[in-house]
């Protein structure tokens, strides 16, 4: 947990990022929280809400909107007593481009009781998109080891003991994906049937079946928009009204971005005809599945940030460069920009371009964090 609260510090809340700029800050900041963690942490007669101002930070470092973390204490920074104490858990803006998303552990605060509120329940949807260039980072999180440590993380959301259910669709076709001969009853999984193994054993055998179908045309890796069609005329009772919704959109191009519509580069008639669905109505869609309850929705975007890394042989815009004149990543301008529309603890970035491995690490600390706090957040309708 150590780790987990010395990576905070460098996790930019603004940006919903990780900024590896303030990498080298950590080192300093470990000094200050190893001796801001020789003291017990007080709470008011053991009722004090953790992530609540003067109460206890989660083991992740993290607090409620508008405070920060100051030697394992929410604090508002704009008050007196903020400057008091050790090191904060948000450091710095970041550039656009570097980093991943880093987050809170369950709300167990280490010596203190578990303020157990909020959600008992969550519903997760991958959207992953399945072209050839995806192949190295689908592998990555489909990796046993990798998966069992989200699932782990997800299954310790808001003090543990949550109720879980995980479904896996692509980029362009809305129904669910299932591994090979699948026995289940219904074409995702649950935590109520399964456990945490099985369960990574399954997004496994998912993983490898996104390959089994006709690739994505190029120009045409909608997760976003194909998640929102998914869930919108879904008939198998996947998202429950209880549940907090959590989408996990992983891709290396935008949903439906200029640059891969056909005019928007300088290769001819790459790309596809359909018109971008507006960002406002696939939110809608979504708020509309939730009944109309923002505190409901949240999502995990792993994608290319916005960054200045020069253009692809088309002429479209690199996050990261790739080989022989491509791009590794291109920009996601719109799957980062609906992420603005949610609330903040519900929204999750991380760049693709940190590399095949840093994309489970990144869902993991989403989950270990503001998702964490989203959950926390979220009351279920009674």
């Amino acid at each position: 947990m150590r780790l987990r609260k010395l990576l905070w510090c460098c996790y930019d809340r603004g940006m919903h990022r990780f900024s590896r700029r303030f990498i080298g800050l950590c080192f300093v900041l470990a000094t200050a929280w190893a001796c801001a963690a020789s003291s017990d942490i007080a709470e008011d007669d053991g009722a004090c809400s953790i992530g609540a101002e003067q109460c206890q930070c989660t083991q992740g470092g993290v607090c409620d909107p508008g405070l920060e973390c100051l030697s394992g204490l929410c604090v508002d920074p704009s008050s007196s007593s903020a400057g008091q104490g050790g090191a904060t858990s948000n450091v710095g803006s970041g550039a656009s481009g570097a980093g991943t998303t880093v987050g809170a552990g369950p709300s167990s605060g280490a010596g203190g009781d578990c303020a157990k509120e909020g959600c008992q329940a969550i519903d997760v949807l991958f959207a992953i998109d399945h072209s050839g260039s995806m192949s190295e980072e689908i592998n990555a999180l489909a990796a046993s080891q990798a998966f069992t440590n989200v699932v782990n993380e997800l299954a310790a959301v808001n003090c543990g003991d949550i109720a879980y259910r995980i479904g896996v669709t692509d980029d362009n076709t809305p129904q669910f994906v299932t591994p090979g001969a699948w026995g289940g009853t219904e074409p995702w999984f649950d935590s109520k049937t399964l456990n945490k193994m099985q369960i990574a054993q399954a997004f496994n055998g998912a993983g490898s079946q996104l390959f089994a179908g006709p690739e994505t045309p190029v120009g045409c890796e909608h997760v976003l928009s194909n998640a929102t069609t998914l869930l919108e005329n879904d008939a198998t009772g996947f998202v429950r009204e209880n549940a907090l919704l959590v989408l996990v959109l992983i891709s290396d191009v935008d949903d439906y971005g200029a640059y891969d519509q056909v005019g928007g580069h300088s290769c001819g008639s790459i790309g596809c005809l359909a018109p971008a669905p507006a960002l406002s109505e696939l939110h809608q869609k979504l708020l509309t599945i939730k009944k109309g309850n923002a505190k409901g929705l949240a999502a995990i975007v792993v994608a290319g940030p916005k960054v200045n890394m020069g253009s692809n042989f088309c002429g479209q815009p690199c996050s990261c460069p790739g080989g022989s004149g491509d791009c590794g990543a291109f920009w996601g301008e719109r799957l980062y920009s609906f992420t603005t529309l949610l609330n903040p603890n519900n929204a999750v970035t991380a760049d693709i371009c940190g590399g095949p491995a840093e994309v489970p690490t990144a869902i993991k600390l989403a989950f270990e964090g503001n998702i964490d706090l989203a959950c926390k957040d979220f009351e279920p309708p009674k």
